[in-house]
């Protein structure tokens, strides 16, 4: 994407096919990405459709909140995912809501039935508490940004 700016910037009097060198096979899927690009985008990429505003940015590299925004450019737009938030925040909603009431419902056992029935509702609600914090820490933020650190991927 910041080669695409780079590009655009300078202003090439020559078209992407000299300023770049794809002299591979491997270079296939790019040199047709860039033919399709071309017919269909004109060459230019469609920033504000997915809300990104390039006069605002100054330095790509330093918006990577912006740039990396994975809700606004995907997850909103898209069918699956927007569906698949939406079970993952109702799923949160209920393991809370389970917790709760079975924490209130446990506390108000005699105490007969408190150690056999409620010490395992306890525990399959703070296995649902655990499963709520997964889902809220682990996966519910990979729908709206992840950064993209070169040097941890392998």
């Amino acid at each position: 994407m910041q080669q695409e700016r780079f590009l655009q910037q300078k202003k090439y009097t020559q078209s992407w096919k000299t300023a770049y060198q794809l002299p591979t096979s491997a270079d296939r899927l790019v040199i047709e990405f860039r033919n399709w690009f071309d017919r269909y985008c004109h060459g230019q990429l469609p920033w504000k459709e997915v809300g990104i505003d390039v006069s605002q940015v100054r330095n790509i590299n330093h918006h990577r909140q912006q740039i990396l925004d994975r809700y606004n450019q995907h997850t909103k737009h898209c069918h699956s995912c927007k569906e698949a938030l939406l079970v993952v925040e109702r799923l949160q909603a209920v393991l809370l809501i389970y917790f709760v009431i079975t924490v209130c419902a446990v506390a108000l056992f005699p105490d007969g039935l408190r150690l056999t029935l409620g010490l395992p509702l306890i525990a399959i609600a703070l296995l649902g508490l655990g499963a709520y914090a997964w889902l809220r820490f682990w996966l519910r933020p990979k729908f709206y940004f992840v950064d993209y650190i070169h040097a941890h991927r392998q």
